[in-house]
């Protein structure tokens, strides 16, 4: 598995291809290990990408289930992560599950030449 692998994985999962970022995020969960601290991170993308879909099929339950597993695991990484800001990813998803807002996309953030590129 390859940085690639991990962009494609947020791309597909910001263009709501919901199943297909579960499983890119899943063959980097059992790469890592399911309980390393990558382990942890990558389960809580598989269960949000999990959740979009539910909401998608009008699964509520399901989805909340999902989310706030997803959550519980994303307070236990790092406020920085693989490029992510966990912390308001996690934000986001407390929001998005209470509101019913639009999806919440994967924010990236790189460090380089004192500059700090977004990939949305």
């Amino acid at each position: 598995m390859t940085s690639d692998d991990y962009l494609y994985g947020v791309d597909l999962y910001n263009r709501a291809y919901w199943w297909e970022a579960h499983e890119v995020f899943e063959g980097f969960w059992h790469a890592y290990g399911r309980t390393t601290e990558a382990g942890n991170f990558f389960q809580a993308l598989i269960q949000c990408a999990a959740a979009n879909l539910k909401r998608e099929l009008g699964h509520e339950p399901a989805t909340r289930k999902l989310v706030a597993s997803g959550l519980a695991r994303l307070r236990q990484t790092p406020t920085h992560y693989m490029g992510m800001h966990t912390a308001a990813f996690a934000e986001a998803l407390t929001q998005w599950l209470n509101e019913r807002r639009p999806a919440v996309r994967i924010q990236l953030e790189f460090p380089g030449d004192g500059k700090v590129t977004r990939v949305p």
